[in-house]
């Protein structure tokens, strides 16, 4: 009997044992169960904090502007074409009017806006306009253009207009000119017109800071000189200035590159031929009168070429040039070749 109690009582403590060594179990595989969601739970929360430090980081980076997206006072705007929608073809401008002054006749020292037009190192423009309403238009001939950079150095540059809106440089003044813009700080103007009026117009540049950079976002790339390889043209398409050097001494080749009917010549047989005396850059001197032919370039497919006759005058003791426009040539890019489209004469706008 004792020895089947004892075997009993043995049988009952393992059995215990077994269930207290199981419970023990369930309740460690619980714990290490409860463990293992806390790690879990705890590795997606640094996971998440990662992430939002990551994309923290990445809206930073991405909305950090560098300095070569600095364009200062300059923006990118686009010319627009007969239905007013946008083309490819960009220019330079200021995001704001520049304000100045503006004197023409009875009327002194009136508010006035300018605009830059900056199609490229060799192509720029101003525009003015007053209350809403340009100011510059007509048969002004050319106008002088004085100018002080920041480091107080002065410059007198030449522009003109022609039935136009603006005033338009050379090539080589407009070079000059975006030289001195790229300099940027303070620019001060006084602009003169050459004719009997004496408009005069002047305006500052607070700060021209960021042309370079704008510069580099129109042509979008660098603003480094192209590569000599880079630099040349297709061999289909004539460069410019070959094109008015064989233009201006092959008679016949004249005759083929220019787009008959013209507004005011209409054939071939009414046309007489211009040679170097006639389409030149520059000032040429005679006996009686000085010439000034003059190209600007309106983009990489239009140019226009006009020829001015420049009188000394003198009012009030002071002397200045008068130029009256004898003639003036527009010439297109058309199927890979340079085309005169336009010719047009002092005072004369129809036949």
């Amino acid at each position: 009997m004792k020895n089947k109690s004892n075997s009993r009582n043995g049988a009952d403590a393992v059995n215990q044992h077994c269930t207290i060594k199981a419970d023990t179990i369930s309740k460690h595989g619980r714990n290490r169960k409860f463990i293992r969601i806390r790690e879990n739970r705890f590795v997606f929360l640094i996971l998440a904090v990662a992430l939002v430090i990551i994309t923290g980081c990445d809206g930073i980076i991405k909305t950090t502007k560098t300095e070569s997206d600095n364009l200062g006072i300059w923006k990118i705007k686009y010319f627009v074409d007969e239905f007013n929608e946008p083309t490819k073809e960009g220019y330079i401008t200021t995001t704001k009017p520049i304000q100045g002054k503006y004197s023409v006749g009875s009327i002194k020292n009136t508010d006035m806006q300018a605009h830059f037009i900056i199609v490229s190192k060799e192509s720029i423009a101003i525009r003015f306009e007053s209350y809403g309403n340009l100011i510059v238009g007509g048969h002004l001939i050319s106008y002088r253009v004085l100018v002080q950079n920041s480091e107080g150095e002065r410059y007198t540059l030449s522009a003109s207009n022609y039935n136009s809106d603006k005033l338009s440089f050379s090539n080589s003044d407009a070079k000059k000119m975006y030289d001195i813009l790229l300099k940027g700080g303070n620019i001060k103007f006084k602009i003169y017109s050459d004719d009997m009026l004496g408009s005069e117009y002047s305006f500052t540049i607070d700060n021209a800071d960021g042309l370079e950079n704008a510069y580099v976002k129109l042509t979008g790339g660098s603003n480094l000189e192209k590569t000599e390889k880079d630099a040349s043209p297709p061999a289909n398409i004539e460069d410019f200035q070959s094109f008015i050097q064989t233009f201006t001494s092959d008679k016949d080749f004249q005759l083929s590159h220019i787009k008959f009917p013209l507004r005011l010549i209409k054939s071939k047989a009414q046309w007489e031929f211009l040679g170097t005396d006639d389409i030149f850059e520059g000032i040429k001197k005679t006996e009686e009168f000085d010439f000034r032919g003059t190209f600007d370039k309106e983009s990489d497919n239009k140019y226009r070429y006009t020829l001015y006759t420049i009188y000394l005058l003198e009012e009030d003791g002071v002397k200045y040039d008068y130029g009256e426009l004898l003639f003036g040539l527009d010439f297109s890019k058309i199927d890979s070749e340079w085309m005169v489209t336009d010719i047009f004469y002092g005072g004369v706008d129809e036949e």
